[in-house]
């Protein structure tokens, strides 16, 4: 249902998933949402680098548990 291809050691790793989102993936996509509805509605015209880290650390996190522990969040990143 869903995969993601992650290049983890110098060889690409196909990791998938074949069931719904549940409610927990469903709370940390809104959770990443909110943070770019913060950085987009923020009035300035560059993002901060600590909006941006808290961004990259939360679609990696999310990944991770999205898929279930299949990798890590340090995959995800690299």
């Amino acid at each position: 249902m869903y995969d993601i291809e992650l290049v983890i050691d110098g060889k690409k790793k196909k990791f998938e998933r074949n069931y719904p989102p549940t409610l927990a993936n469903i709370t940390d996509a809104m959770k990443i949402q909110r943070i770019e509805i913060e950085m987009v509605n923020s009035g300035k015209s560059f993002y901060t680098d600590e909006q941006l880290d808290e961004r990259e650390k939360r679609i990696a996190d999310f990944a991770v548990r999205f898929w279930k522990n299949q990798f890590t969040a340090e995959d995800v990143l690299n």
